[in-house]
Order: structure tokens, then sequence, then C-alpha cells
């Protein structure tokens, strides 16, 4: 009987198998999750027309744009010259971003960036 017991608590104090990302006992059990990202960032011009930046653009034709929309996940640049030179800024807070807070007016590239 002790020797079961024995078995029985050594067995509890043991790591679990973190292939399968489980944590150690005591812990909370925290599953291995692939987060996907998919956020993007939309330009819109003073006429209403926009475009959606999901990825690296290195050269888009001049967009003259009056806000910027940061939604989902995810972090990006703009840049005023192409193959991301020039000025930029860096977004990352959700939500609309106006010219002035961008601090340029024609963007000709975007990169996704790691936040």
């Amino acid at each position: 009987m002790k020797t079961y017991l024995l078995l029985f608590f050594s067995s509890m104090i043991l790591p679990l198998n973190s292939e399968h990302g489980i944590s150690m006992i005591g812990e909370t059990p925290t599953p291995v999750m692939d987060a996907v990202c998919e956020g993007s960032v939309t330009l819109y011009d003073s006429y209403g027309s926009h475009t959606v930046v999901t990825q690296d653009v290195n050269e888009m034709s001049a967009v003259v744009i009056e806000r910027a929309i940061l939604d989902g996940c995810g972090c990006f640049t703009l840049h005023s010259m192409t193959n991301f030179r020039g000025r930029n800024c860096f977004l990352r807070t959700t939500g609309e971003h106006s010219r002035v807070e961008i601090g340029f007016g024609r963007v000709r590239s975007v990169s996704r960036v790691d936040c």
C-alpha cells in the first residue's frame, strides 16, 4: 500500500507532457495556441476613397491621406517614400489616427511590424 501511495504522489509532482501545452500540477493548464494576428490599416483620402493594407507594401501610388484606421491586432509603419524610406509614423493603437497625428499626408509604402 505504501508503494502505491508513493507512486501516486510522485506522479502528482512530475511535470505533465509539455508537448501538449499543459503546465505543471498546481498551475492552471495553459493550452498552446498558434495565435494568428489579422490586423489591417485602412488609409482614407479626402475624397472618401480608401485603401486597406494587411501586409507590407513597398511601393504604392502616392496616397494623400486624411486619416488612417488601425483595426485588429498588429502594428504598422506608414512611410512617405517607397521601400519603407522617408518620414514614418508607427501605428500601435487601434482606432483612428488623423493626418495631423501622423505628421505627413502622402503615404508611399506601409510596413507591418512587431509591436
